[in-house]
């Protein structure tokens, strides 16, 4: 796997939950979905499959309504984001185990110094 595909992997999914919700949204882009109902059928929990769907929509590759739930559908953004996706879903395909490893490699020192810096809000601030 190039430098280039494993820059596209980290840029689109970052746990290989996000990884599966992307592989599950990929396969009928024009359906939106709730995240209980792609736990469902994915077999996953529901807080694990929320948490992988709210950083995607926080990097602009999905497409969120309201409705009576929640619902996602595969829409990335920008161009760029559009080819970040298709080189992870088309590395997924080809070598699945590569993207596994790319993705359970972690992050890069910059983006684990990045990270470092977030502001986080104490849960007991309430």
């Amino acid at each position: 796997m190039n430098q280039e595909t494993r820059l596209a992997i980290a840029a689109c999914v970052r746990t290989v939950e996000e990884l599966e919700v992307l592989l599950y949204l990929a396969r009928d882009r024009a359906r939106y979905a709730s995240g209980d109902s792609i736990a469902a059928e994915m077999g996953l929990p529901p807080a694990s499959v929320a948490k992988a769907l709210e950083a995607m929509a926080a990097r602009n590759l999905l497409d969120v309504r309201i409705a009576a739930a929640v619902l996602y559908k595969l829409d990335p953004a920008s161009d760029q984001s559009s080819t970040c996706v298709q080189r992870t879903l088309e590395a997924a395909r080809q070598d699945r185990t590569g993207v596994l490893k790319a993705i359970l490699a972690g992050g890069s020192a910059a983006r684990d110094f990045a990270d470092a810096f977030k502001v986080r809000r104490d849960r007991s601030d309430g």
